[in-house]
């Protein structure tokens, strides 16, 4: 008994030393991050001075923030951190750690391209809120008990107008806080009539009791696109929008029935009296206050992005092979700048526009990009134009045309940006004859990627962040 009882003290013990071995040897190795440098194109004297910053996460309770001096062959420092889920964040490094807002608006177009829903009586007088209700009854009234019914049809048979849904994503807004009124109010301003040719496959589900149980819509052929671009700002969303048929052809203004141009649905802040998501207020849409507040012709394009700046309206429009940039006064009278900003083939896309102080850095789907600096007069200056072409590997070229980061030394444009999901990261440096550098950061947290997504122990936040000396 008692060799027993000391063998279960030694393996106690044993025990108690690995573990507190373990916690040092994981512990002392908790600010160790590595990056390899790359220089992939050009010389890397040309990004002298700029300092890369990478802030990192793991569940949202590990943090690491690490900083690097491209070329100096030193090793990057680095601060760590455990963070309770659901704290601020406001410990250390954490306190100046930022994400971007993701602010976006679209107009949907539910039900009319594929659409399978299933319940109990979908049908019912009382039951779930469903654009082209009538469509379905009618289909549902030709369909027997216990049967499953599927018959192809052309919608403008059954509907003359598309069924519009406003959606918002942002860091202070969501679609949940647009009231019904207010998309009622989107379809009264915006008719798009349901194009002829548009077929599709309309199924009905009923059970033994002839109630309605599964409603199926595919489209077969025809239909519509609709692209919209739009901001929020303090106290209104703006958007804008543009309709193509199934052949890519721009529906014209008179069959629309409506006008293109900028549309404006204001909204207040209220308190709600308990903490929300995001915040104790709530944004009260004034959807009786939506209106077009600036037609736009034809011959303008269509616009594909939009800021507001001080006492204007800054607006990127594509037509056919062109980008211009256009700043309007706020009470549309005024028109203070057009400048051409890109020739882009017809079918590559707006990706984004960025906006720092005095500085504005555009990219295409493409990869083609132009940068512009505000002069002493307000007016924006075109100082690059380029592409990320340089990148070879495609998938890796498309994660860094979606999400980076730039800086504007007065002579040098540096882009950044992580590969999807990844720390590690792509540093281009831009003069006015092009591209003189590209260097790949290899961060030590992604060298488990080749075991899958749950081998990864961190994640990058947001973007990279760039510093000049």
């Amino acid at each position: 008994m008692k060799k027993s009882l000391l063998a279960a003290g030694v393996l106690l013990g044993l025990a108690w030393a690995v573990l507190f071995w373990g916690i040092g040897y994981v512990n002392q190795g908790k600010e160790k991050v590595e990056l390899k440098e790359t220089v992939l194109y050009g010389d890397l004297a040309e990004a002298k001075g700029i300092t890369l910053q990478i802030d990192s996460q793991w569940n949202q309770k590990l943090f690491w923030s690490t900083k690097y001096q491209i070329g100096s062959l030193a090793s990057p420092e680095t601060k760590f951190c455990f963070q309770q889920t659901g704290e601020k964040l406001e410990t250390n490094f954490l306190a100046g750690l930022e994400w971007t807002e993701e602010r976006e608006i679209a107009i949907d177009l539910p039900f009319v391209q594929f659409t399978s829903i299933t319940g109990n009586n979908l049908l019912k007088d009382d039951g779930i809120e469903l654009p082209y209700r009538s469509l379905f009854q009618e289909i549902a009234n030709r369909t027997a008990a216990g049967e499953f019914y599927t018959e192809e049809i052309y919608l403008a048979d059954y509907i003359s107008y598309y069924t519009l849904q406003l959606e918002i994503q942002s860091d202070k807004i969501s679609s949940t806080q647009i009231p019904e009124d207010a998309q009622e109010r989107v379809n009264q301003l915006i008719r798009i009539p349901v194009l002829p040719d548009q077929k599709g496959k309309v199924s009905i589900r009923k059970n033994q009791n002839g109630e309605v149980t599964e409603i199926c819509y595919e489209n077969i052929e025809g239909g519509i696109s609709i692209y919209t671009s739009g901001w929020i700002s303090d106290a209104s969303c703006y958007f804008s929008f543009v309709c193509y048929d199934s052949k890519g052809e721009l529906l014209d203004r008179e069959f629309l029935e409506t006008e293109y141009g900028i549309y404006c649905l204001p909204f207040h802040w209220e308190e709600t009296g308990q903490e929300q998501l995001y915040s104790e207020n709530y944004a009260a849409m004034e959807y009786e206050k939506m209106t077009c507040i600036c037609p736009l012709k034809a011959e303008e394009g269509w616009i594909v992005a939009m800021r507001e700046e001080g006492d204007q309206y800054l607006f990127v429009t594509k037509k056919a092979e062109k980008l211009m940039l256009t700043a309007i006064k706020k009470d549309f009278r005024e028109i203070v700048q057009q400048t051409d900003l890109l020739d882009c083939n017809t079918g590559d896309q707006f990706q984004s526009l960025e906006q720092q102080e005095n500085t504005l850095f555009i990219m295409m789907k493409s990869g083609k990009f132009c940068f512009l600096v505000k002069d002493a007069q307000g007016k924006y200056q075109k100082k690059q134009e380029g592409d990320l072409e340089q990148i070879e590997d495609k998938w890796e070229r498309e994660n860094l045309i979606r999400r980076h980061a730039f800086q504007w030394d007065g002579e040098r444009l540096i882009v950044a940006g992580f590969l999807y999901g990844r720390n590690s990261v792509y540093i281009m440096v831009f003069r006015e004859e092009g591209m003189v550098f590209l260097g790949f950061y290899q961060h030590s947290g992604d060298l488990d990627w080749r075991f899958g997504w749950e081998s990864v122990p961190m994640q990058p936040i947001d973007k990279p962040i760039l510093q000049m000396q």
